[in-house]
């Protein structure tokens, strides 16, 4: 029991241990000593060596090469940086597009939600006070872009994206995010869109 007590004290001391030098590494670029990290190099040394055989390997198949190179930006994570600087942060943008766009769609499908609510008086007359409109497709157009702001990081990366976007171009981007992916540069005015549908009229 108390070997076992031990071994599980360890483990979690471990992964606590990695978990504050992963932070201190991404939020202010730390990195352990070097003696400290001696044991953890050598054996990502051989696990990156072992992975550049197939990365430059011109006759493997660009899966695996592709699969190899993941293996490797792993275990460097400055080279990462390097790379995705030297291609404009390309890789940084897309990883932080496919958030935005699982996001949206899952604040789209609220679509239905916002329509069984206002057929309750009750909850119309809240949402009628808090918006100031009583037409139904403008109060589900207030209830999307009510939503979308509270999401912050959807929010702030529409923001940065479409910087010269309204509220309701935000809403109709989401309404269409299966079609747009969140990639158009000059997004429709949600005026245009059906908010019980999410398609242009």
């Amino acid at each position: 029991m108390k070997s076992e007590a031990s071994s599980i004290g360890k483990y979690v001391a471990a992964m606590l241990c990695g978990i504050v030098l992963t932070a201190l590494y991404v939020r202010f670029g730390y990195t352990a000593p070097t003696v400290v990290q001696l044991g953890s190099k050598v054996a990502a040394e051989v696990v990156v060596t072992t992975a550049e055989v197939d990365l430059y390997d011109s006759k493997a198949p660009h899966e695996v090469r592709q699969r190899a190179l993941a293996i490797v930006v792993g275990q460097r994570p400055d080279l990462f940086v390097e790379v995705d600087d030297a291609i404009g942060n390309q890789f940084f943008e897309e990883v932080l597009r496919r958030k935005a766009v699982r996001k949206a769609k899952l604040i789209k499908q609220r679509m239905r939600g916002y329509e069984m609510a206002l057929a309750k008086p009750a909850l119309r007359r809240h949402q009628e006070r808090r918006f100031g409109v009583k037409e139904t497709e403008l109060l589900k157009q207030r209830m999307l872009i009510a939503d979308i702001h509270e999401d912050e990081f959807l929010d702030s990366y529409l923001r940065r994206r479409f910087p010269e976007a309204s509220g309701d171009d935000l809403a109709n981007l989401v309404l269409n995010v299966y079609q747009n992916g969140l990639r158009s540069d000059s997004p429709q005015t949600a005026a245009q869109a059906d908010f019980e549908t999410g398609t242009l009229r």
